[in-house]
């Protein structure tokens, strides 16, 4: 056949061809083209006709479009402005709202005039936390001024509404609207539920939290705290407010300071591709029932005030079997009590008197005092609480301290008793209080007990606890504020262990009874290996082989797409076939082989033995370098309009390899290239596949910005899949192909070399399993992948001496005896021996510096700066 073919040719010209090049004899070359062919065309349209039902998670599917960074404000050349000024501030008409409702929102102007406004959901979107759902420009108006009760404090904003949002197909999330007018700024912010969504991890936005420490207007408002109050006294005997609305803006920048902690935690969530669900206090106070039938509930970031009504919903969810976590510290501390907004409109306003005398309900079970206080210790439910007199708000971020490290939450994360997780203590922090009741527990086991040194220079412990209630759901209390920025990968608190860790309450949540075989397909050498590979997952003769070069990367990597799956990619020499994988093919039968790279790579001589082998028509897709002959496998395979195409670098192997499985999963190519522009034959094929997406595969430092904006032009959708390694840009192709438990086989290939890999990549396709690369070691964010997608079968490619039998040994670990919530694991290696390039970031805790944290005059309490708006590029990956 003709060097360099780009695609399938007709019957008359392969027999031309082939005879030409002496492939096959004269007459083998006739009887093959007489025979009915199936084109590339024919072949999509009998894979459409007879395809499955898509079963991938709605998550993932919304994960895949593409993110901005345009929800982030002030943009350039924007500021925010001072609310006493308010140059364009807004609030919503209900904190959240049922899938397919409608929510107004209310913007007043300094100066009349359009203004521009954009919804963005948050969540994962490659890294950027942040989707555009609708925009636009609307007329703003100076709005009525906002009228405050001297008596209780509280402010009220009479607005009429300005926009309606109708959110049929609204996938439920956090919504932030970003409002410009000029160059200021300003957000506001909801939440979009999903009530009919079953088994799911909730995900409670503490906006009880928001309202209370908002004091909008900052510097004349009011919030239920002193240190951030201002103006005259109200009946609380000092300047804080008793009750506050939610009609009315969030201060400074429009949305509360705090909703960065459940916002850095979705995106973590929602990179896995966990089933979440959005609420927020109110709906588990409005829906006592709503956490029945769910797999779990967790209060995202510092979740201080709670009504009676959503303790006893949090009861009743735990004893019918649905687990909790508690992802702050200082949560559940005060009871709060709904009333209607002027408007009667329904919970709208938040009351704490917080002083006993003070509140004119007479009744203990609705008292706006602390929980503790009316014999509801907040222990009794999350298993810890904060000590009100203790040394419980650390002067600065310490570590966590990891004790139990045998327990399941630990599982593959490779700590040990006395790790230390750096800076993740801190905000307000909890621990287990002896004169107060315990939780009614089957078990309980303190996962961290970490000391601090408090605003005064106290010292102290903070700790985190799960226990097990009777009713089987486990309960976890982080202890702290600083674990949803652990999860977000924020700056300093970016920590993978903490993530695994977290991945493992979740898989527990989701009820996943981890059961396993093991298995290793590896040979003497990458032949032999792959020859393995081939057998276990291909037996059907008269299917399609692709041949490539065991020596160089390039060619065989973007020649697995070309499978589909469907057939094995097996390896030669330039001159040899060796015996095992003559053997191999003999037993294959196929009626197609197609050979990956020119005879400079596989020779005529190959190709011809190839064909007396097997007696198949043997097909040279190669061009004069990698470039070409990755566009020649992706146009003799794929027909316009595909999908997805992937973009590497042609460089180096490992972004590449961790593509190929995916494209051959998807029914899309992988195509390579260098520089800041497109080659010539990738920039030509990708004109030719008009793909629905494209995939750029690494980070700007191997596929530059301005091919990245070159691609733009290409596809509707481009995104850029990228981590900090070849781990973790390998985990992030993989959790963009699949959600949890969606992946039923886990490949363990190394990632420190091509070909192994590469055979696993069409058995990954073959199976809808997950390829997981690895080092010397299982580290913890490849422990979490194989938790996350609930694998049943483990095999490794490649010897010992390429997949070591340690990896093994740690893959086990991952489901041994893990039913018992105090059963102990057999220990994980430590930390210290995970080799940096894939995802150990234990180390000892740096020393410890102040963040710049506010105190409360009143009791000395801390809370984050509202002002610190330092952007930060998330890290999911791990």
């Amino acid at each position: 056949m003709a060097l360099g073919i780009a695609r399938a040719l007709t019957a008359a010209a392969l027999l031309a061809l082939v005879v030409q090049t002496g492939v096959v004899g004269p007459a083998q070359a006739q009887a093959r083209a007489d025979a009915p062919r199936t084109t590339a065309t024919t072949q999509a349209q009998a894979a459409v006709a007879t395809a499955a039902p898509d079963t991938t998670s709605p998550m993932v599917l919304e994960n895949r479009k593409p993110g901005t960074s345009a929800w982030r404000i002030p943009a350039a050349g924007k500021e925010i402005g001072a609310d006493t000024v308010s140059p364009i501030k807004g609030f919503m008409s209900a904190t959240s709202v049922n899938t397919g409702e409608s929510i107004d929102l209310k913007v007043s102007v300094a100066t009349a005039g359009n203004f521009e406004y954009g919804v963005y959901r948050m969540g994962w979107y490659q890294g950027l936390s942040g989707r555009l759902v609708t925009k636009g420009t609307a007329p703003g108006v100076k709005q009525a001024a906002c009228q405050m009760n001297s008596s209780t404090g509280m402010l009220t904003c009479p607005w009429n509404s300005t926009l309606t949002f109708d959110t049929t197909g609204w996938m439920s999330g956090i919504y932030l609207v970003v409002l410009t007018q000029g160059k200021y700024q300003n957000w506001a912010q909801f939440v979009v539920r999903d009530d009919a969504q079953q088994g799911a991890i909730v995900a409670m936005l503490p906006v009880n939290t928001f309202q209370a420490y908002n004091n909008y207007p900052e510097g004349a408002g009011k919030s239920l705290y002193e240190f951030n109050s201002t103006g005259a006294k109200t009946l609380a005997g000092t300047v804080r407010a008793v009750k506050v609305s939610f009609d009315r803006p969030y201060n400074w920048a429009g949305v509360s300071h705090k909703v960065w902690e459940p916002i850095w935690t979705a995106g973590y969530l929602e990179s896995r591709g966990w089933p979440v669900k959005y609420v927020t206090n109110i709906d588990l106070d409005r829906d006592p029932g709503m956490a029945i039938g769910q797999a779990g509930v967790l209060s995202l970031g510092h979740d201080e005030y709670w009504t009676g009504a959503m303790y006893t919903a949090a009861e009743k969810a735990r004893d019918a079997g649905v687990d909790l976590g508690f992802l702050g510290g200082n949560d559940v501390f005060w009871q709060v009590r709904y009333e209607s907004g002027a408007g009667g409109a329904d919970r709208r306003v938040v009351v704490c008197y917080k002083i006993s005398s003070l509140d004119p309900v007479t009744t203990l079970a609705n008292k706006t005092i602390l929980f503790r206080d009316i014999g509801r210790a907040e222990q009794r439910l999350m298993g810890v609480q904060f000590d009100l007199h203790g040394e419980m708000t650390p002067a600065a971020d310490a570590a966590w301290v990891v004790q139990s490290p045998t327990h399941w939450a630990y599982r593959g994360t490779g700590l040990t008793t006395g790790s230390r997780l750096p800076y993740l203590v801190g905000g307000e922090v909890d621990r287990f209080m002896s004169n107060y009741p315990a939780p009614t527990a089957s078990s309980r086991n303190i996962l961290a007990r970490s000391p601090i040194v408090d605003v005064h220079g106290h010292a102290g412990t903070a700790e985190a606890w799960i226990y097990r209630a009777p009713s089987g759901a486990d309960v976890f209390s982080a202890g702290t504020w600083r674990i949803n920025q652990a999860l977000g990968g924020v700056g300093k608190y970016d920590n993978v262990p903490i993530r695994t860790f977290m991945g493992n309450i979740l898989a527990r949540a989701q009820e996943f009874q981890l059961s396993a075989t093991f298995d290793r397909d590896g040979g003497a050498d990458r032949y032999e290996t792959a020859v393995l590979v081939s057998r276990r997952h291909f037996d059907t003769t008269g299917g399609t082989v692709v041949v490539a070069t065991g020596s160089n990367f390039p060619d065989a990597l973007t020649a697995t797409p070309v499978t589909r799956g469907e057939g094995p990619v097996l390896l030669v020499t330039t001159n040899a076939i060796p015996a095992v994988v003559k053997a191999e093919l003999q037993r294959l039968a196929p009626s197609r082989v197609i050979i990956a790279g020119s005879a400079s790579v596989v020779s005529d001589g190959v190709a011809a033995e190839i064909a007396e082998l097997t007696g198949a028509t043997v097909e040279r897709r190669g061009g004069a370098n990698r470039y070409q002959t990755a566009a020649q496998l992706s146009a003799g395979t794929f027909e316009p309009g595909v999908p997805v195409a992937y973009v590497a670098t042609g460089l180096d192997f490992p972004d590449a390899l961790a593509a190929g499985s995916a494209g051959a999963t998807l029914g899309g190519p992988v195509l390579i290239n260098q520089g800041d522009s497109l080659v010539p034959p990738t920039l030509a094929e990708l004109q030719r596949l008009k793909p629905q997406r494209i995939v750029v595969v690494g980070s700007s430092a191997v596929v530059s910005g301005a091919v990245f904006t070159q691609l733009r032009s290409l596809a509707p959708q481009v995104v850029r899949l990228a981590g900090r390694d070849r781990y973790e840009t390998s985990r992030a192709i993989t959790r963009d192909l699949h959600g949890v438990s969606e992946a039923p086989t886990a490949y363990l290939a190394t990632g420190l070399n091509f070909p192994d890999a590469l055979a696993a990549a069409p058995a990954v396709a073959s199976t809808g399993g997950v390829l997981v690369l690895v080092n010397s070691v299982l580290g913890p964010g490849a422990a979490e992948e194989i938790v996350r997608n609930r694998v049943t079968e483990v095999i490794a490619i490649g010897s010992a001496s390429v997949v070591s039998n340690t990896v093994m040994s740690q893959a086990k670990a991952l489901f041994d005896s893990v039913a018992d919530p105090g059963a102990r694991l057999a220990p994980a290696p430590p930390a210290e021996s995970v080799e940096p390039s894939d995802d150990a970031v234990v180390a000892p805790a740096p020393p410890a510096s102040s963040d710049g944290l506010n105190l409360e005059s009143s009791d000395a309490r801390k809370v984050d700066d509202p002002h610190d708006m330092v952007w930060f590029t998330p890290r999911y990956g791990g």
